[in-house]
């Protein structure tokens, strides 16, 4: 992809949405890990289905004490093979 997944993300979080308005400061950068919480919300996916897909595997995630972390580049490569 060109354009990776978080760049879009980023700039709808910075600009916010007419329901919601987003801190830029809790903006993800290419290194820091995202919760499923988070990951659901950029995906536009409930947290169900965002939950199943990380423990199915289909969204790569790693183990944080009692918290599952996905990292950037994990969402970029789910969102390719969705499109591919």
């Amino acid at each position: 992809m060109e354009n990776s997944c978080l760049e879009a993300i980023g700039h709808h979080r910075q600009h916010g949405s007419a329901e919601t308005q987003v801190n830029p400061a809790n903006t993800l950068t290419q290194d820091t890990p995202a919760t499923v919480t988070e990951v659901a919300g950029m995906l536009g996916f409930g947290l169900s289905k965002t939950k199943m897909l990380v423990a199915s595997g289909e969204i790569r995630s790693i183990k944080d004490g009692r918290h599952r972390r996905i990292l950037p580049q994990w969402i970029d490569e789910y969102v390719a093979r969705r499109l591919g």
